[in-house]
């Protein structure tokens, strides 16, 4: 069976034992990996950077600080495009963050590839969006002005309702019909190259319009992608399992409790985990997956020490 070209992008914000056992397990024949290290971090990933025995690890410079619902996370997600479009050319795409754990091992996500070359892995719907009921099908998110990264998200709450109340909104981009969805997405490297060229053409203006959207990771890409001459290739499944349902956090952070279900999905990967939270569960993923490349976890006890 032919190996397809793989990149890993990865988006890191705790649990670094965790991420060393993630890393660990989707490593394999032609797989590189690029991870966006929080800036919060005191952690130094850099000493995992560097060729291992299938592929290359990469870390970004110049990591952005991530605050829930801000435009930083969409552009760290930009930025671990851009530069995997400098370092290489993949045939397959994902984008995962630090506490995903795939449900597949390295030969059945490139089997299952190999059956499905061509198409497009992204979950997405139209806006308004019923399932986002308390921000008017989410149209909210972007009528209205978020400056989320400036002023956290409490105050920027405090300034969309004085625009509501002063009747200020704003139109979306004219050149889109706005799409939602999860951020989290399977796709080929021809399609990232699309949407990364897009952003090139268009940046100051969608950079400086989406910088004050809530949650634009959930929108931004979603529009380019659905608006895009690939459009025909998407299939509505981003072959994620995530719990939105359950709670007590959302989405549900997954345990022991929950692996009948994860598996009975079909998924090539799952989030979120927490070591901390349930450990048990990754114990027990490894071992179905068996056969993993050799691990990191001399390097990843090193960044913790440092």
């Amino acid at each position: 069976m032919a190996n397809l070209r793989i990149a890993y992008l990865i988006t890191f914000y705790k649990d670094i034992e965790h991420l060393g056992r993630l890393i660990t397990n989707i490593q394999g024949a032609a797989v590189d990996i690029y991870i966006h290290n929080d800036k919060k971090n005191n952690i130094n990933l850099k000493l995992i950077e560097g060729q291992y025995e299938h592929g290359k690890i990469f870390v970004l410079d110049d990591p952005l600080i991530i605050t829930w619902g801000g435009f930083n996370l969409t552009r760290c997600f930009i930025m671990l495009m851009n530069t995997c479009l400098k370092n290489g050319v993949y045939d397959y795409i994902f984008l995962i963050s630090g506490q995903d754990f795939p449900l597949a091992n390295h030969h059945q996500i490139n089997s299952f590839l190999l059956k499905n070359k061509g198409k497009e892995f992204v979950e997405y719907y139209d806006i308004p969006y019923a399932g986002w009921p308390n921000l008017n099908g989410g149209i909210d998110r972007y009528q209205y002005l978020w400056p989320v990264d400036d002023m956290g998200l409490y105050k920027a709450q405090d300034f969309v309702n004085y625009q509501k109340k002063e009747n200020i909104k704003r139109p979306f981009p004219e050149m889109l019909k706005p799409y939602g969805g999860s951020c989290w997405f399977t796709i080929t490297y021809r399609f990232m190259e699309y949407i990364c060229n897009y952003l090139d053409d268009h940046q100051e203006y969608l950079y400086e319009y989406f910088n004050y959207v809530l949650l634009a990771d959930e929108i931004l890409l979603q529009s380019i992608m659905l608006n895009s001459p690939f459009k025909n290739n998407i299939v509505n499944n981003n072959l994620r399992y995530i719990d939105w349902h359950s709670g007590p956090e959302y989405p549900k952070l997954l345990t022991i409790a929950d692996n009948k279900e994860m598996h009975k999905s079909d998924c090539l990967f799952a989030r979120k985990f927490d070591s901390a939270t349930d450990n048990e569960i990754i114990n027990l993923l490894e071992r179905k997956l068996q056969g993993s490349s050799r691990s990191i976890k001399t390097e990843i006890e090193q960044a913790i020490n440092q």
